[in-house]
């Protein structure tokens, strides 16, 4: 009778580990599908609105903003970054473990976010409001990869939110 005992928790726990494993994996698979849907829907907003496409344009061509403009495009800004952010959380927690070559998952960002952050808006806002909403780590990566750790002159400062 012990003999079976023993063997029927051995076979229990086998199917405990099997379905952990499998769970993992399937949350996974969720986590790589919501940040490839977040990254899309940032791409989106770009290809189906004209205006905003214009104003990403001129953005990361370092042309000068209008006040909407510039809400605008920081609003892009901060949605952009929440998504670097979470892929970020995510490949930091193992959850996403693609090789990202050999940086770390906001350095697999980083022509983009050199990009976005091209023009005296972006680069204010982000000066201004980073620290504020994003986790330390992806700041100074950012600060880092943009070389934003130095103070902007005055002629480089535009208007923010």
């Amino acid at each position: 009778a012990e003999v079976i005992g023993a063997i029927a928790v051995v076979m229990s726990l086998i199917y405990v580990a099997t379905q952990i494993k499998q769970n993992t994996e399937a949350s996974r698979a969720h986590s790589i599908n919501q940040i490839n849907s977040q990254y899309g829907a940032l791409m989106s907003q770009i290809a189906m609105n004209a205006d905003l496409a214009q104003i990403y344009r001129k953005a990361i061509d370092g042309e000068e903003l209008g006040p909407v403009e510039s809400v605008r495009y920081t609003a892009y800004l901060s949605a952009f970054f929440a998504f670097v952010e979470e892929f970020y959380l995510l490949h930091r927690s193992g959850f996403y473990e693609e090789d990202l070559g050999d940086g770390d998952a906001i350095e697999f960002f980083a022509p983009t976010v050199r990009r976005l952050l091209a023009c005296p808006v972006a680069i204010h806002w982000w000066k201004e409001e980073s620290r504020n909403i994003y986790v330390p780590e992806l700041c100074d990566s950012v600060n880092r990869i943009a070389d934003l750790s130095y103070d902007l002159p005055p002629e480089r400062q535009g208007d923010g939110l």
